[in-house]
């Protein structure tokens, strides 16, 4: 029971560093780099991508943590 907890906090603790990191880089490309033209879609949706990854990476890791985190539901006697 610990170790699964130790588990997922440094899961979540990866989870959320490499989600900053990746939206600061993702925005100093934007600001930087992009020359952004209404008529051209590719280079506006071109890094959607990794941040996609990480929303499904989020995903998986809560389902995984209600799947098998026990119920809060009080026992009663039978």
């Amino acid at each position: 029971m610990l170790a699964s907890h130790i588990i997922a906090n440094a899961l979540t603790g990866v989870l959320v560093h490499h989600t900053i990191h990746q939206l600061a880089l993702v925005s100093r490309i934007y600001t930087r780099h992009a020359h952004i033209n209404i008529y051209q879609f590719q280079p506006l949706y071109a890094l959607s991508l990794p941040c996609a990854y990480t929303a499904i990476g989020l995903m998986v890791m809560l389902y995984a943590f209600f799947a098998t985190a026990p119920t809060s539901a009080p026992q009663t006697a039978s």
